[in-house]
């Protein structure tokens, strides 16, 4: 029969150690599992995939004091000057479009916006009336003026007058009329993009564009935004070239971090508020992009008056929007210094979430992860030990009684497995 080998003395040194450095290493498991649940510590792992050095800092601080808002959101009839390239034609508008107040002003553009996209325009008899007044004596002063007055310029004035009285008199239009009418609103479109102004805060003079472009992205449906896009663009493309990129589509790739409901007196139907979106940019830039949404979309944690603010833990939420480029934004951060992002708008975001994500489970209590812990050790410990138990020779004996034997035979005693019993022994 062949001879089992002894189970380890358990009391020895080289023993204990073996089981505390197990015990060691079941507590690191533990302590790394738990480092392991957090999203921050794999943030690493979602740029895995970018090219090597496309990724930097850029530092969008502004050195000078921003402006108050009291110095920028009430200006009306600030000195402002076209480019160089403007038309004459797009002078001509841009003289006109101050001349009126900023309710006619508003109300003609909706008007021109919506019959060129063939929605109905609907404007009180009288109003219409005195609006079409003021653009004649509006134009008149323009033409009179020696430096833009020609017969050129004034014969496209009469075909926009009968053109804009034919739209607002809520008439259907022709097809021909029609084209012209897209062509008058795009034109009104560049002269009201030439009001946007980089490394500012929000400008009233910048509110019919703003206004215009929300206006178009909700009638426009994610076909035709694709069509008119320019592609996809980085955050340096729009932080150094925006003059290049002004009230173009663009499609940009981010992480939101962060979402903010923000209310707007917009006339749009079940339009209560804007959705302003903080971007991680999906280029590694470490600078925020910023994009007004006019919806969000399934899946996206939704602000509400009473919870405006909501913010999403890293990386966050990934996201592909076709939007708007409006200007570069100057903003006041949360340690009072004044910083620049690309700000844009967007109707509604494309949002995939993914298969499996931490974040939607939710944080799990510590308690039950340390109960887990525990009984996961405990069953351990009980399988070592039954697996121990199964390795003992069937005639388990001490060490010292096997010592005793040993020198029992040395001397040439016979030789038992028998255990003394030595409450029986007699003293003398």
């Amino acid at each position: 029969m062949p001879q089992r080998q002894p189970p380890p003395d358990y009391l020895s040194r080289r023993f204990q150690m073996k089981m505390l450095s197990l015990l060691a290493a079941l507590g690191l498991v533990i302590v790394l599992m738990s480092i392991a649940r957090n999203p921050k510590n794999w943030e690493w792992f979602v740029r895995l995939g970018e090219p090597a050095g496309k990724a930097r800092h850029v530092d969008t601080r502004v050195k000078a004091a921003p402006p108050s808002a009291s110095e920028t959101a009430v200006v009306t009839k600030s000195p402002t000057q076209l480019p160089e390239d403007a038309t004459a034609e797009e002078l001509a508008w841009w003289e006109v479009l101050e001349m009126l107040d900023d309710e006619s002003r508003r109300r003609f553009l909706r008007g021109i916006t919506d019959a060129a996209g063939g929605r109905a325009v609907s404007l009180d008899p009288a109003f219409r009336e005195r609006l079409l007044s003021d653009l004649d004596r509006s134009w008149s002063a323009v033409l009179a003026d020696a430096m833009t007055g020609d017969n050129d310029l004034e014969a496209r004035w009469e075909e926009w007058r009968s053109l804009i009285a034919e739209a607002f008199a809520g008439k259907p239009l022709a097809d021909e009329a029609r084209r012209n009418l897209q062509e008058l609103d795009a034109l009104l479109g560049r002269t009201l993009c030439h009001h946007i102004r980089d490394n500012t805060p929000h400008r009233r003079l910048e509110l019919p564009a703003w206004e215009r472009l929300l206006v178009k992205l909700y009638y426009a449906d994610d076909e035709r935004l694709a069509e008119e896009s320019v592609g996809r663009v980085s955050f340096l493309q729009l932080f150094d070239q925006g003059q290049a990129y002004r009230c173009r589509v663009v499609v940009i790739e981010g992480f939101v971090r962060r979402l903010e409901r923000v209310p707007t007196q917009l006339d749009l139907p079940r339009v209560e508020a804007l959705y302003r979106l903080w971007l991680k940019p999906a280029d590694g830039t470490d600078a925020p992009i910023v994009v007004y949404c006019l919806d969000l979309p399934k899946g996206l944690p939704r602000p509400t008056r009473q919870h405006p603010v909501i913010s999403r833990e890293p990386p966050g939420d990934p996201v592909t929007i076709h939007a708007y480029f409006f200007k570069n934004w100057l903003y006041q951060g949360t340690d009072r210094t004044a910083y620049l992002a690309p700000l844009l708008l967007a109707k509604v975001p494309s949002y995939k979430p993914p298969p499996v994500a931490e974040t939607t489970r939710g944080r799990r209590n510590p308690w039950l992860t340390l109960t887990l812990s525990a009984l996961v050790a405990a069953i351990v410990a009980l399988g070592v030990t039954w697996y121990a138990w199964r390795q003992r020779p069937a005639n388990d004996m001490p060490p010292s009684l096997a010592r005793l034997q040993q020198r029992r035979a040395a001397s040439g005693e016979e030789k038992t497995d028998d255990v003394p019993d030595f409450d029986s022994i007699e003293l003398e």
